[in-house]
């Protein structure tokens, strides 16, 4: 929190296959599978008997930003609910801070310049 404005972590999961990003390049760019599956988080997520994406969303937290993951089904909405009971120490975070050089860790939604 920087001059007491939040941060909104708008499809803190990547943007999924819905995305405009994702469907121009059928699929390749889906940001939610990209992300769940990126190998560090998958690994993070097993040591820490968690599932990638409370890791991703913690993580957020972490961070100091108001995630809000979307989902229609009520496992998964109660999956991500389950991200207050465990921390990620300094050493966890800097492993997923880390994925920021790579382009897993992208915006996969709009672009502003190109919405009329």
């Amino acid at each position: 929190v920087k001059h007491g404005i939040v941060v909104q972590a708008y499809s803190p999961l990547g943007g999924g296959p819905a995305s405009n990003a994702a469907k121009a390049s059928g699929g390749e760019a889906d940001g939610t599978r990209l992300l769940l599956e990126h190998s560090d988080v998958c690994k993070l997520a097993q040591e820490m008997g968690r599932t990638p994406a409370q890791i991703l969303l913690r993580w957020g937290l972490q961070k100091s930003f108001s995630v809000i993951p979307r989902s229609t089904k009520p496992e998964r909405i109660r999956e991500n609910a389950g991200i207050f009971d465990f921390h990620l120490g300094p050493a966890e975070m800097a492993r997923l801070d880390k994925l920021r050089a790579e382009n897993v860790a992208q915006k996969f939604c709009w672009n502003p310049a190109t919405v009329s």
